[in-house]
């Protein structure tokens, strides 16, 4: 019956649901044999694939995901994900630059944009998707601290300090911003500022 498509789907999302990957991979297969343009299932086996140590299946599953919807700003941000694991920079931004473009709100495609670009290299254009992701989340104390470890590399450190005060703001308990905060304090000289903030 060519309906067990929908039926081997909700079985493999059961098995995966309780981190049985290698059932859940079964059925999510076997969903995708019986109708190969079934987004969902080719979608969840790219996921499967993924957290069962196996990105290039990933990678696979993701792009028929965009075979059958170009659209698919998720499959296309996971595809930037893994290909940045895999230190393809060059796919992993193109991926992230097509999920912005279908999806520009998702601040986590620029916060990762960011991360890429400060892994090749280019300060510049990471410190920029920083920013930008800060304008869609001003909430979101990681991307704060990150930016704020850029700024101190690249020597910046009172710029830096802002961005960790501002971490700090949001998440007083951060022990990674406060720990960043010290460092840079200590990098200018302002140690006692510095040992007050670890206490």
């Amino acid at each position: 019956n060519p309906k067990n498509f929908i039926s081997d789907f909700y079985l493999g999302s059961l098995y995966h649901d309780n981190n049985d990957l290698i059932n859940a991979l079964k059925h999510y297969k076997k969903s995708t044999n019986l109708n190969p343009k079934y987004l969902n299932a080719w979608f969840n086996l790219g996921v499967a694939y993924y957290e069962n140590n196996n990105p290039l299946e990933a990678i696979n599953s993701y792009k028929k995901v965009i075979n059958i919807e170009p659209n698919h700003a998720n499959a296309l941000y996971n595809l930037g994900y893994i290909y940045h694991e895999l230190l393809n920079y060059d796919q992993s931004l193109m991926y992230y630059n097509l999920a912005i473009r279908i999806n520009p709100g998702f601040y986590h495609s620029y916060s990762n944009l960011a991360k890429v670009f400060m892994d090749k290299g280019d300060y510049k254009n990471s410190l920029k998707y920083y920013k930008l992701a800060i304008e869609k989340n001003p909430n979101d104390e990681k991307v704060y601290n990150e930016a704020g470890i850029l700024l101190t590399n690249l020597n910046h450190h009172e710029a830096a300090l802002i961005y960790f005060e501002k971490a700090l703001d949001i998440n007083p308990k951060s022990i990674k911003a406060k720990f960043n905060m010290s460092s840079t304090l200590k990098d200018i000289g302002k140690y006692n500022q510095a040992k007050i903030l670890l206490y």
